[in-house]
């Protein structure tokens, strides 16, 4: 997501965004047909992402990190999404 800081337009993740093209562009040169297959994997993947983070909404619609008061609940709720996300993404990509 792009951030206006003092008139410059900074690009977060920058850097790894320009690795995954150049990623991109050498699977391209070396081996076109296996394109289509990461693209799709990275759809699921991405998805899986989502779907993760929707279980989590669904599942503690109260309990979100950015409306807890303590410290240590809000610590406790991020470490409980990021579980939840990081299962479903891996759970995903092993079915891949």
């Amino acid at each position: 997501m792009p951030v206006m800081s003092r008139g410059k337009l900074h690009l977060r993740g920058g850097s790894m965004l320009a690795v995954a093209g150049v990623l991109f562009g050498l699977i391209y040169f070396l081996a076109p047909e296996q394109l289509p297959v990461i693209i799709w994997k990275l759809a699921m993947v991405t998805l899986a992402a989502f779907v993760g983070y929707r279980i989590d909404r669904t599942f503690f619609p109260y309990a979100r990190p950015d409306k807890m008061r303590d410290n240590i609940d809000q610590r406790a709720a991020m470490l409980r999404r990021a579980i939840i996300i990081g299962s479903t993404v891996l759970a995903v990509a092993l079915a891949l």
